[in-house]
């Protein structure tokens, strides 16, 4: 009997997925765990690979339709089988009620405005459907958007960052900035919490998600315990997760489990911005990009310094503007003072 090819159920709330492309045609033979189509959750696109060796038949699905999970979309044909051995699925059109055969045994119908609508609106505008990524953050930002936030912005000098970016370019500011942060983290246990309806959870490691760009949104991977990594282990790992978000072969594991985030607009004129906590962290680091600021010293004489705007928002159930104050203050003394020989 042919084997189904089904939309796999690649996470616990995963409910449809993203038919990316089929990488093998309708009529081509394949081999048992051979790559025969990629889909995309809300995270990532996934290898989806045949359940059996055979014929590719009976594909039913476009590429970039979405599909629900455990629905078929297409067949394996087992040797000696054809096309006529599929059976019937639940998805099938339900012939056996016949169609009208002329409008009067219809009964009444309306008139139809929408052709017209349609026809006014053409060429107009389009709708471009919701990826499974834009979904996942619809999601995220409807659920932060309910929680009780405090944002506390100030800035530091840069200078030292660009110090440490001249000694060696590999070292780019995020890995500078996670380094700061994990640090500081450590420090304050109730930053590096989590809000629960019992209590607030205080986590024993600072594992820090930086918010990085795709192409329809953003993934946010994490450095797990970036309160003991060097500088170039945090660049090392940094670059390694990037790499993978970017390239959609990130594992979900590497997304989930932070305790704080990161998110850094500095490569665009952006000078501050207010980011949204990601339930239940406690907080997220907006950082802003780095300019020439004035600054009189006691003389009246005004020096220029490289200035970076950070903003700091805080679950206020967890978090008070206090506690926020004082984390702010040891972060930027961590980042005013870090050695850039010290990589």
């Amino acid at each position: 009997m042919p084997v189904p090819v089904k939309m796999p159920k690649l996470g616990m709330t995963m409910t449809e997925g993203t038919l990316v492309r089929w990488a093998a045609a309708e009529g081509d033979a394949v081999e048992k765990g051979q790559v025969i189509a990629e889909v995309e959750t809300d995270k990532l696109v996934n290898e989806l690979e045949s359940p059996d060796a055979g014929t590719l038949a009976g594909v039913g699905v476009d590429e970039g339709e979405e599909v629900p999970v455990a629905h078929t979309m297409a067949w394996i044909l087992l040797e000696g089988e054809s096309e006529q051995d599929i059976p019937a699925t639940e998805d099938e059109a339900d012939t056996s009620m016949p169609a009208p055969e002329s409008q009067d045994d219809a009964g009444p119908v309306a008139p139809d405005t929408t052709s017209q609508r349609h026809a006014t609106n053409e060429g107009e505008s389009r709708l471009e459907p919701w990826s499974q990524v834009r979904r996942a953050i619809t999601r995220t930002v409807t659920e932060s958007a309910a929680v009780p936030q405090i944002v506390l912005f100030s800035s530091a000098d840069a200078s030292r960052l660009q110090e440490l970016h001249k000694t060696d370019a590999s070292i780019g500011f995020d890995d500078a900035i996670i380094f700061c942060v994990g640090r500081t983290l450590a420090e304050h246990e109730t930053i590096n919490a989590s809000f629960e309806e019992d209590g607030m959870r205080l986590h024993r490691h600072a594992n820090v998600g930086l918010a990085v760009a795709i192409d329809g949104g953003m993934m946010i991977p994490v450095v797990r315990g970036a309160e003991h990594l060097s500088l170039r282990q945090i660049s090392t790992e940094r670059q390694g997760l990037v790499e993978r978000v970017r390239s959609r072969s990130i594992d979900p594991g590497d997304l989930a489990g932070g305790t704080f985030n990161v998110t850094n607009l500095g490569m665009f004129p952006v000078d501050r911005f207010t980011a949204l906590v990601q339930p239940p962290q406690a907080g997220i680091l907006s950082v802003g990009r780095i300019r020439q600021q004035a600054v009189p010293d006691a003389a009246g004489d005004v020096t220029f310094v490289p200035t970076m705007e950070l903003g700091l928002t805080l679950d206020h159930r967890v978090a008070d503007g206090a506690t926020g104050a004082a984390f702010l203050k040891d972060l930027i003394q961590r980042i005013e003072n870090i050695d850039p020989e010290a990589i």
